[in-house]
């Protein structure tokens, strides 16, 4: 394929990618209001997937107006009475709309857009889990994984030890792997078929990409789940701890990288990129990556956990997007981090496209990721989100009387002016950062 057919094939993967994850994005979110206002007796005049001119459209028998418009970039639900078509109150009363319903049940018709997007999620994580499986936890050889070092294990084995150093659980192997002595080779103690024996093998955290994150330097020159990196700037490197050590001393400067792929080498250049990570202890640490994640010379053992154990999975990821999400907002708000962190459309589309070209179960779990995002994004307390229109609610809660209608009409300009800025500083962001 010449460079500009490929390039024409990522830009038609990304773009359609990206359109299909926001439709069904979309659609998850403005279910979720529609199904809980319909539930409180709260009409709907029209559900609108995109916005601008029809496409297909069809009225159910309630007389609600099920369209699929031309520019697949949002959506909404226009509830009777309520023009804005968000979820604040328009002025047109009446049985079924959306001015006469309780406080209640406007609250929880437009907290329910969000939840829809975390539930999505959750059970995007949980499908995931049962179909895929989990580690179990022991360190059982799984599908042995292609590597330049020859391997003596095999599909079974019960790791027992690692250059003699005992191996208990599997965790322990990749914390340990940087303390082992030096070389490519070492000896791995395993049980097989309740016999003992001594194999060789790679180091457990060799310098082996398990996963490669999108819009990473390492996505851009093609890096892929399975490669070995084998020399950095013509130096060998065994354990993956050395690859780090260097690419976070390179302080940007450009690297060649050695990489071994089904049994041929080549050559990448690239250059590591400053990036705000998460640390375990809460805040933000600002280091040079290359983007890839390193892997075991081998694919753990797995186990399929039950639904109520998958749910609990999905669960779990699921707060800790929303708790990385609030976290990573606030230090940018205070200058902690640098602002482009926050990404637009471009992006989003690029991370669609890498996503998409790892296979279906990569952009599953894409999607469930960039739910609970929608869902958090929909929560900030900024007028014409729903975040706003909650905090409009509490206000007529404690009050006992909704805000002037001359103040929400300006608190609604307000956050149209906010939002618009944060998608033109995403959009920079994507051109410049």
């Amino acid at each position: 394929m010449t460079p500009l057919l490929d390039l024409l094939s990522t830009v038609t993967l990304s773009v359609l990618s990206f359109i299909l994850a926001i439709l069904i994005l979309v659609t998850v979110h403005e279910l979720g209001h529609y199904l809980v206002g319909r539930w409180r007796g709260i009409g709907a005049d029209v559900f609108s997937v995109g916005f601008g001119p029809e496409l297909v459209a069809f009225t159910d028998r309630r007389g609600t107006r099920w369209r699929l418009a031309a520019l697949p970039f949002g959506g909404y639900v226009r509830f009777r009475g309520d023009a804005s078509a968000a979820s604040a109150p328009s002025g047109v009363g009446g049985e079924g709309t959306f001015e006469a319903a309780s406080l209640r049940s406007r609250t929880l018709t437009v907290m329910a857009g969000p939840a829809a997007n975390f539930l999505f999620a959750i059970l995007i994580i949980a499908v995931s889990a049962i179909w895929s499986g989990v580690p179990s936890g022991e360190p059982r050889v799984g599908a042995v994984r292609p590597h330049p070092v020859e391997s003596g294990l095999r599909e079974g084995d019960l790791v027992r030890s690692v250059a003699g150093l005992p191996v208990m659980d599997l965790s322990e192997l990749a914390e340990m792997s940087a303390q082992l002595p030096a070389g490519d080779t070492l000896l791995w103690g395993v049980e097989r078929d309740e016999e003992r024996l001594t194999v060789s093998g790679p180091r457990p955290l060799s310098p082996l990409v398990e996963h490669v994150n999108p819009l990473s330097p390492a996505q851009r020159v093609g890096l892929l789940p399975g490669d070995v990196i084998l020399k950095l700037n013509g130096s060998l490197v065994s354990d993956f701890s050395e690859l780090r050590e260097s690419v976070l001393t390179s302080k940007g400067a450009e690297v060649t990288l050695l990489i071994w792929r089904d049994g041929g080498t080549f050559e990448v250049r690239t250059r590591p990129e400053r990036s705000d990570q998460p640390l375990p202890e809460g805040g933000f640490e600002s280091r040079y990556l290359l983007g890839v994640g390193a892997g075991l010379p081998f694919e753990p053992a797995l186990r399929r956990p039950g639904p109520l154990e998958a749910l609990q999975i999905g669960a779990d990821r699921t707060w800790a997007v929303i708790y990385l999400s609030g976290s990573a907002l606030t230090n940018i708000v205070t200058g902690a981090i640098s602002h482009c962190n926050i990404r637009g459309v471009v992006s989003m589309g690029e991370a669609s496209g890498a996503t998409a070209s790892q296979g279906a179960g990569s952009f599953v779990l894409f999607l469930g990721l960039l739910s609970v995002v929608i869902g958090f994004m929909n929560l900030l307390p900024i007028p014409t989100l729903d975040g706003g229109h909650l905090a409009l609610y509490a206000w007529e809660g404690m009050l006992g009387r909704a805000p002037n209608r001359r103040v929400i009409s300006v608190l609604m300009q307000a956050g149209m002016v906010v939002l618009i800025g944060m998608m033109l500083l995403g959009l920079i962001n994507d051109l410049t950062c």
